[in-house]
């Protein structure tokens, strides 16, 4: 649980505009704001991110959303997949920079190789037939995109770095834009 010491009037505040995702404990000298959003709702831990954990996982999906928009491109069939892994690429190469450089800014490591999770993702999409690549990267990019988006949009809300909590902002409408063109092809009776 996150507890953060807040001014009577910005509690009430905080409370009305997330009262369910918020319990408002008062005492007569401060109000203390316990955020009970889950991080994670296969582990349900609660709605706390360290600047470690939000770098080490943002750093880590991004180089697998690389490695994915490279076997994406290089080997769909439909030329609007082929479009989007490109645009996905570029966009995750720029952000996987940004990370990198405002995380040295503070001393903090970014992902340099793939996590064992980001190995196996890539490797499904490896190993599906030529006549699957398509279908299988619209589902792994809209399901790992979901994903990133509950990532940077708890880094948005949480008591981030100003630098993290700006960068998380920004970057959020950009993986949105890529889950929905994903679901949008998806949808749309699948890639031709």
């Amino acid at each position: 649980m996150k507890i953060r010491r807040i001014p009577l009037a910005a509690a009430v505040m905080a409370a009305a505009v997330a009262c369910h995702t918020e319990t408002v404990h008062e005492t007569p000298t401060e109000t203390v704001v316990t955020d009970t959003r889950p991080l994670d709702p296969v582990s349900g831990r609660g709605g706390v991110l360290t600047l470690e954990e939000f770098v080490s996982r943002a750093g880590a999906d991004g180089l697998t959303e690389i490695h994915l928009a490279e076997i994406a491109r290089a080997r769909a069939r439909d030329e609007k997949v082929r479009e989007l892994a490109q645009t996905v690429l570029i966009d995750h190469t720029r952000i996987s920079e940004r990370l990198a450089s405002i995380a040295a800014s503070k001393n903090l490591a970014v992902p340099n190789a793939l996590p064992p999770d980001g190995k196996e993702i890539v490797a499904r999409l490896t190993a599906v037939g030529e006549g699957e690549v398509d279908r299988e990267y619209l589902r792994t990019l809209i399901d790992e995109h979901r994903k990133a988006i509950e990532l940077y949009g708890l880094a948005t809300t949480s008591s981030l770095d100003p630098a993290f909590a700006g960068f998380a902002a920004e970057t959020l409408p950009i993986l949105q834009r890529h889950h929905e063109e994903a679901e949008r092809l998806a949808g749309a009776g699948g890639p031709d």
